[in-house]
């Protein structure tokens, strides 16, 4: 049966539909790295915009 592209579209999630495949490999690789996961958490600023951004956003992490 073939699929319409919406009809696929829908059928993912919010980030597979603004998220090119390529650059979602490329994030979580450079992110799987620990060093960089160090480096993350010592960033402060950046650590403390991600944790705000979570708490005013809080209804698009209900039940995640």
């Amino acid at each position: 049966m073939l699929c319409s592209w919406h009809e696929l579209r829908r059928d993912q999630s919010v980030f597979q539909q603004r998220t090119d495949d390529s650059s979602a490999l490329q994030y979580f690789q450079f992110y799987g790295c620990l060093s960089q996961q160090q480096n993350m958490l010592q960033d402060y600023l950046r650590t403390a915009t991600y944790q705000k951004a979570i708490l005013l956003n809080d209804v698009d992490f209900k039940d995640k």
